[in-house]
């Protein structure tokens, strides 16, 4: 028999996500042709440079996003748990690589990285560098549903929303990636 009284086990998710102290969020694309969902991705880290020129970058699959638009001011619907507050959600700037047939995210130099292991810097090792981010404008549209939209137009290229959640290190981050026409 069916015990009808207990509560649904949790889904696999939310608790992976749970475990990796992420909460669990759902993004889609908001443009002039309508709106796509976007899915998440696990990136993989590289580096490039010597020394204090060292430069992490996190790796993304393709040379292109499968969902684009041609609006330059997209805005995306963000389903989460957590306010977007405090430095751990950015739109980002990609950066595809020919070569090796993904786009990158620059992370972090060695020197900010640096400065995060010693307190100096509130933005974690797994943040984008500050170059690779667009400024945005979030709008708590209804109890956790979000609008975020950037402050001026993109211009043609890929990005997506970051996600970086510290505390599980690297493969707790992800992106929901998207292109501009």
């Amino acid at each position: 028999m069916l015990d009808r009284n207990r509560p649904a086990p949790e889904q696999p998710e939310k608790s992976v996500a749970a475990s990796f102290g992420m909460n669990l969020v759902v993004v889609s694309l908001e443009a002039r042709e309508g709106s796509s969902p976007l899915a998440l991705l696990r990136g993989d880290m590289s580096s490039a440079g010597f020394g204090p020129y060292r430069n992490m970058f996190m790796n993304y699959p393709g040379l292109k996003a499968r969902v684009r638009t041609a609006d330059r001011r997209p805005s995306l619907l963000i389903k989460s748990s957590a306010s977007l507050e405090g430095g751990r959600y950015f739109i980002a700037k990609l950066d595809p690589d020919q070569d090796d047939r993904v786009r990158s995210l620059k992370i972090s130099s060695a020197k900010s990285g640096l400065q995060a292991v010693f307190g100096g810097s509130d933005r974690g090792l797994i943040a984008p560098d500050p170059d690779w981010v667009v400024l945005f404008e979030a709008v708590e549209e209804s109890p956790g549903l979000w609008r975020v939209s950037p402050k001026q137009d993109l211009k043609p290229g890929e990005y997506g929303w970051y996600v970086s959640f510290n505390a599980g290190g690297p493969q707790a981050s992800g992106l929901f990636d998207f292109g501009v026409d």
